[in-house]
């Protein structure tokens, strides 16, 4: 009996999706600007089928500081969120990033 073969997903590069500009909306004052943006991101892991490679630049960083941030609640309930998604959808690869 012949086992069918399985082919791995491969993980998207969303690497070229992170841009300037989408950084500077995360660190914008405007709290409608960061939520802008927190949409943005969770649109492209949405495209990318929330499985992605862990080259992700400074984003990590970015979402970091807002927690820091006098945002209104639903930002940083909407950033723990987007954060706890790209921690799924890049992995166990992930760990080297938590721990910059």
């Amino acid at each position: 009996k012949v086992l069918q073969e399985y082919s791995t997903p491969t993980r998207v590069n969303i690497s070229n999706d992170i841009t300037p500009e989408l950084l500077e909306l995360l660190r914008s004052r405007d709290w409608h600007e960061k939520e802008e943006a927190l949409n943005q991101i969770s649109h492209i892991l949405s495209t990318a089928n929330n499985f992605i490679q862990p080259k992700l630049g400074s984003l990590l960083s970015a979402l970091r500081s807002l927690l820091s941030d006098n945002n209104p609640p639903k930002i940083d309930i909407q950033a723990l969120s987007v954060f706890s998604n790209i921690v799924a959808a890049v992995g166990v690869d992930i760990e080297p990033q938590l721990a910059a």
